[in-house]
């Protein structure tokens, strides 16, 4: 019921550490974007993108709510 000391340590089993243990690298982080309506310009939406190399400008159907219809939007600069 108790832990010991032993047991009780941050080595046995902390999820944050094991990548540094086992050799893998960590997984980068998510970029945040905007997505823009290629109509009307509006910043409607915020979406997360894998921080990767030549990944393509993201592109969506989305509901603008200015335009009142659903219209494309592309990741904002």
């Amino acid at each position: 019921m108790f832990l010991t000391s032993e047991e009780a340590s941050p080595e046995a089993g902390s999820g944050g550490q094991e990548h540094a243990r086992s050799g893998r690298s960590a997984p980068l982080p998510r970029r945040r974007i905007v997505l823009s309506c290629a109509q009307c310009g509006g910043r409607n939406y915020r979406k997360t993108k894998a921080r990767r190399e030549g990944l393509s400008p993201l592109t969506l159907s989305k509901f603008c709510s200015t335009c009142n219809a659903h219209t494309q939007h592309r990741e904002a600069v």
